[in-house]
């Protein structure tokens, strides 16, 4: 895994930390029942919090692999016999040989 993933997972995990809550939180049968959403009315904030998160988070995997994308295709062309012969002949006129 490059760094620049684990870069995004590390960011990604804090936006979501806070919203998963703590780890050691108590089993769901031990929960206060005033304290949990009884209707969809109370979990719906939470959702579309949830969702902007991940629409982040493919907005940047996707903004990420484009930009991959493109160092790829621009390797590829800087590759080709033509442009590398090109390449060439610009470094040998430039150092006079």
């Amino acid at each position: 895994m490059s760094r620049e993933h684990v870069g995004l997972l590390r960011r990604v995990s804090s936006l979501l930390r806070p919203v998963v809550g703590p780890r050691d939180e108590p089993p769901r049968a031990e929960r206060d029942e005033d304290t949990t959403p009884n209707t969809t009315a109370e979990l719906e904030p939470r959702l579309a919090h949830l969702e902007s998160l991940v629409e982040g988070l493919q907005d940047a995997v996707d903004r990420q692999a484009r930009r991959h994308d493109e160092e790829i295709d621009e390797l590829r062309r800087s590759m080709h016999p033509e442009e590398l012969a090109r390449i060439l002949s610009d470094d040998a006129r430039r150092r006079g040989l």
